[in-house]
């Protein structure tokens, strides 16, 4: 790469001024393009920090996650909810198996540390992407037989299907621990995620399918007044990622889960970088309406990037969760006007 490239990939994020700039100084050799240039670069010298870092103010900045923080600025704003369930997403119930894990790690395990409070998270992210996800929620493709009998498929139809599977397709599944970063023109955010859901097929998070990823899972061990913030920056991170891909980049948001496992609370980022909460948090006495939330935000990955996974979805079922989408994220700044009445007054 030469000492130009290298300056116009350093100085420039958005792909045409980086064009511009590019046919400015290689082709034409506008040395005097090249010297501003970095200049520009020695004045704005990305800020870096990490997820945990990060302000409430530092969300919003331009040249970083640049987000619409409005819904979130202040606790008595974030208390009420500017994210609702659509009226068209069945409650879940949670299974006996569910409920009897759950209650065997009340009697023996401590929540003394976010590892130990990841014990009961684990356990409902699994139930809801394995129970309420696989073939329940929506019709998925199943790679085995779906009875579990073994008569279905034989080896070489397996194979074959795989072979006709599209690049980039997989079960939604689970992560943990995942590095991610943005780097934005004059700010840098980077951390580790606790959890990152996405339809991914191998097993190493590798950086470059790490757009892939729709939800991101931030654990807690207590429930500090700025942990959402940690939540909302690597949420916001995941969103630039997604578009500034061009495989991902025209689709929707990104969704949000911060939990201690004592409370949950459930959040949206839209594609315009808007930032909509649930409201008060969910107690964990009410499993069902969390598993409610993330079916939520499973079958919105779905509706939002179908290609990208292994599910069938029809077009009507499709266009209702994105409208329920649509329909349930609230700003709470905009003052609804007031319908003029038709009726005549004497």
């Amino acid at each position: 790469m030469s000492e130009y490239e290298e300056v116009v990939k350093r100085g420039l994020t958005n792909d045409k001024e980086r064009s511009l700039f590019f046919d400015d100084i290689i082709k034409n050799g506008n040395t005097t393009t090249l010297e501003a240039l970095k200049k520009m670069i020695e004045n704005q010298t990305a800020t870096s920090k990490s997820f945990g870092a990060m302000s409430l103010k530092d969300l919003s900045k331009v040249g970083g996650l640049n987000l619409n923080i409005k819904n979130i600025l202040t606790e008595e704003i974030r208390l009420k909810p500017s994210l609702i369930l659509p009226s068209n997403i069945e409650k879940s119930v949670p299974t006996e198996h569910l409920l009897r894990h759950l209650a065997r790690l009340s009697r023996v395990w401590s929540k003394n540390s976010e590892t130990g409070r990841r014990a009961f998270i684990d356990a409902l992210l699994a139930e809801a992407v394995d129970i309420a996800f696989h073939g329940r929620v929506v019709d998925e493709k199943m790679s085995d037989d779906e009875d579990g009998d073994g008569d279905d498929q034989n080896v070489d139809d397996v194979e074959e299907e795989e072979d006709d599977d599209e690049e980039g397709k997989g079960p939604l599944r689970v992560f943990t621990d995942v590095d991610l970063k943005w780097q934005g023109s004059t700010m840098a955010v980077s951390g580790t995620v606790d959890y990152l859901l996405g339809h991914i097929e191998t097993d190493d998070a590798e950086e470059e399918i790490k757009d892939s990823y729709f939800i991101v899972v931030e654990a807690k061990k207590e429930w500090p007044e700025d942990a959402f913030v940690q939540a909302i920056a690597a949420g916001g991170a995941l969103l630039r990622r997604r578009q500034a891909s061009a495989k991902t980049g025209k689709n929707g948001g990104v969704f949000v889960v911060l939990t201690n496992a004592t409370m949950w609370n459930f959040y949206y980022i839209d594609k315009e970088g808007v930032v909509y909460c649930s409201g008060d948090p969910i107690t964990a006495a009410h499993t069902g309406l969390i598993l409610t939330w993330l079916t939520f935000f499973l079958k919105g990955t779905a509706a939002i990037s179908p290609r990208a996974s292994m599910v069938s979805m029809k077009e009507e079922e499709k266009a209702s969760i994105l409208n329920g989408i649509n329909d349930c994220c609230k700003k709470l700044w905009v003052k609804k006007k007031k319908k003029s009445s038709s009726r005549l007054h004497p």
